[in-house]
Order: C-alpha cells, then structure tokens, then sequence
C-alpha cells in the first residue's frame, strides 16, 4: 500500500515540468492495474519501465498545465510508482477515468493525449484502461 496523504502530494498546481523534473529522476516506473491500496497483490497486471522507455512514457503523461482545480473522488488506477537509483519510491500517481492524472500537484490535471497512453498501457498488458474506456463509448 502506497501512502497518497496530503503530506505525500506535491504542492503547487500540476505542470508537465513538475512531471518530467520527477521523471528525470527515475531509474524505475513501476504502472500497476489497480489503486494504491492495491499495490502490493500479486495477482494484479503490472509493467516496469526503465532507461529510455522512461522518456517515451514521460511524453504520453503530458498534462495541461495548471491542473483542473479539482479532485476525483475515486482512487485512481492504475498507479504509477517511481524510483529513483537507490530504489526509493519518489512519486505515486494515479490516473482518473483514462484522461486524468493525480499527484503531480494540488489538484488533478488533464492529460493531453489520454488514448495514446492508454493504447501505450494496453501494448504492455495493461487493459483495463482500455476495457473501461471501450464500455463508457
């Protein structure tokens, strides 16, 4: 289980330099296809992203920078942990409803390109992003 308190949110409205500063630090990106609370079962699709995939995925969670002021009552999933090089979880992030993310700031911000990440998700057996979407359409 991942805390995602007040005290584990960055302050300041989301912008994609936040993002990226976060992700520059990364030597790991673990995505899980569930909640926080959910981290830790074995039984949920996970992928690691390291190297230079790290990159690719930084430019399929830009946001729009400022944020929507707002915050979804859901959890979020799936979660996105980061690691810096010591092994040390830096950020937790959740997305929102395939077009959202939660934790790069105060409040949660619009992804600017929501299908493509979630496609991206769906190349690495991460589908329920993809399965929900498909349902809301």
């Amino acid at each position: 289980m991942v805390d995602q308190g007040p005290a584990a949110m960055a302050e300041g409205r989301p912008t994609t330099a936040r993002l990226q500063s976060v992700l520059n630090r990364a030597a790991r990106v673990v995505l899980v296809e569930g909640s926080p609370d959910q981290v830790d079962s074995a039984d949920l699709a996970r992928t690691v992203v390291t190297g230079a995939d790290i990159a690719d995925l930084a430019g399929l969670l830009a946001i729009v920078d400022g944020g929507t002021g707002d915050r979804c009552r859901c959890s979020g999933w799936p979660t996105i942990l980061i690691h810096d090089v010591h092994d040390e979880l830096i950020a937790c992030w959740t997305l929102h409803h395939q077009d959202s993310i939660r934790g790069v700031g105060d409040c949660d911000a619009d992804l600017r390109d929501g299908p493509a990440l979630t496609a991206w998700l769906a190349e690495r057996g991460l589908t329920g992003s993809q399965q929900a979407k498909a349902e809301t359409d």
